[in-house]
């Protein structure tokens, strides 16, 4: 009892624990303590406890927590408040509702004492997902009076199980403590194979090569919570061509881990399709605009074992028009962040990712998320290359297909998505996602680091904070101040020159 009363010998660390008891005192009267307990076949079970509306909230606002402000290429896990990351979420995806993580009162409502506690319970949630190196799952023991709960969560939502009165069933719930205290490491959803070296098939050939550092972690429950690591040991495939080489030694690699929509053409499938399109259909003025400034894709595979949908058809509850989410593993040449260019740098970039951008378009290859992000650089021979990367929404038109058949499922990066396909008072409900509405996004991705950039940083105070949560709004606002020469923010004086050639051409 004084070691479980006790303090601590030393400070918690989420990503050593390995689960997380939440306990809730209701009713000042508890279970009786039997005098002696009977065996029976099954405990009584208790239902589960019903999920209140704030608690439908906190799951979804942790699906896009706290987001760096470069993406691919970030040098640490960014704090920053401001939505740079934020995503829409279509009816399959929830990819973003806030940027912040959230913050609830601590007070419980008279008529829901019991949402306080599942609410905490959903953030320990995503803090056991973000914190752990390489994570499935997590789980957690919610108690509350004498009724244990256990949460389970991982990148499709929770999972929460009947209830077990551990008074009135105490041998039952010791045989839990005792098959908890006895899963491996796997069965609490720790990934330690990830740790060690890996073989994954790519173009080239088998990679072999260890992970290192987490450079980008993402807060979340329920999304691809993408993830990217340093890698520290490599061996390139003996068919990798000599000039590739060449600038992975300069470069250097990095791992993408993802939790995939399994039903989604994944992006490894994509980038090698727009190889073949490119050699098949594209002009050579086409085919110069596309090589080399897209992501060069070493190595990826799909971890099919690792599937959402596991648990949920284990238990009954998996619906089959409901796509789960499987672990998904890239290699890349590691690239800088446009947002490190400025001046005529920075625009040769940008053009490149536009050209480049409109001539996947023209064979069928749709991006469908323009955003400071997937806009990145490198330099080969002395010359800055933009580079479009993060296909990860992306979508292939066939041969015999005009349209996109899921172009009207808009997703992307509300700073940067056009005016017609955000959610506002005014909008309609379904909109094709159009060529035009891409190259707006450009213009959006060309505002944002003009305004916000100086010297390869972010100022402090940046404009465009006030956009959130209305963008649509905000962005139509300031469209018609460029049009009509309004008082606009000046831009920084990096782009001083840049956006004064922007503003001719309006």
């Amino acid at each position: 009892m004084k070691t479980a009363t006790g303090l601590p010998h030393n400070a918690f660390d989420w990503k050593t624990s390995k689960l997380v008891c939440e306990f809730n005192i209701q009713h000042q009267i508890m279970t009786p303590i039997p005098e002696l307990y009977q065996p029976k076949g099954e405990p009584r079970k208790i239902r589960p406890v019903p999920f209140e509306a704030d608690v439908v909230d906190a799951m979804a606002m942790s699906a896009n927590g706290p987001q760096p402000s470069t993406s691919q290429d970030s040098e640490e896990v960014s704090k920053k408040a401001q939505p740079t990351g934020s995503k829409r979420p279509s009816s399959n995806d929830a990819e973003g509702s806030s940027p912040k993580r959230p913050k609830y009162e601590e007070e419980s409502d008279e008529e829901s004492p019991t949402e306080p506690t599942l609410i905490r319970t959903v953030l320990y949630g995503a803090e056991h997902l973000a914190h752990r190196k390489h994570s499935a799952s997590a789980m957690e023991i919610v108690i509350i009076d004498s009724v244990a709960y256990i949460w389970w969560y991982d990148r499709q939502g929770a999972i929460q199980s009947y209830g077990l009165d551990f008074i009135e069933d105490l041998p039952h719930f010791m045989v839990l403590l005792l098959i908890l205290q006895q899963l491996p490491p796997e069965g609490l959803g720790i990934l330690n194979t990830l740790d060690s070296s890996l073989h994954i098939p790519g173009p080239h050939g088998e990679l072999h090569f260890k992970m290192g550092n987490r450079l980008l972690r993402s807060w979340c429950i329920h999304g691809r919570a993408t993830a990217i690591f340093d890698i520290v040991e490599q061996t390139l495939p003996p068919a990798i061509p000599a000039h590739l080489v060449n600038l992975i030694r300069t470069d250097g690699l990095l791992a993408k881990l993802m939790w995939v929509e399994s039903n989604r053409v994944q992006e490894g499938m994509i980038i090698e399709e727009i190889y073949k399109r490119m050699a098949e259909k594209m002009t050579e003025e086409d085919r110069a605009a596309v090589e080399g400034h897209i992501p060069d894709l070493i190595a990826w595979k799909l971890f099919d074992e690792l599937s959402t949908k596991t648990i949920r058809n284990d238990l009954g509850i998996g619906a089959d028009d409901i796509s789960g989410r499987v672990l998904s593993l890239s290699v890349f040449r590691r690239l800088r962040p446009i947002t490190e260019l400025e001046g005529d740098d920075f625009l040769r970039a940008w053009w490149d990712c536009v050209l480049c951008h409109l001539a996947l378009w023209k064979v069928g290859v749709r991006h469908r998320d323009i955003s400071v992000g997937n806009l990145m650089y490198y330099k080969y021979e002395g010359r800055v290359m933009g580079v479009l990367i993060d296909f990860d929404l992306s979508s292939l038109l066939k041969e015999d297909e005009e349209n996109d058949p899921t172009g009207t499922d808009c997703r992307g990066t509300l700073q940067f998505m056009a005016t017609d396909l955000l959610p506002g008072e005014y909008a309609p409900r379904e909109r094709e996602h159009l060529y035009q509405h891409d190259f707006e996004s450009f213009f959006w991705v060309l505002t944002w680091v003009a305004h916000r950039y100086q010297g390869g940083k972010e100022i402090q105070n940046p404009p465009f904070n006030d956009w959130w949560p209305h963008f649509r709004e905000s962005k139509i606002s300031f469209l018609m101040d460029v049009v009509t020469k309004r008082r606009l923010p000046p831009p920084t004086s990096s782009f001083k020159d840049v956006w004064l050639n922007v503003g001719k051409v309006l």
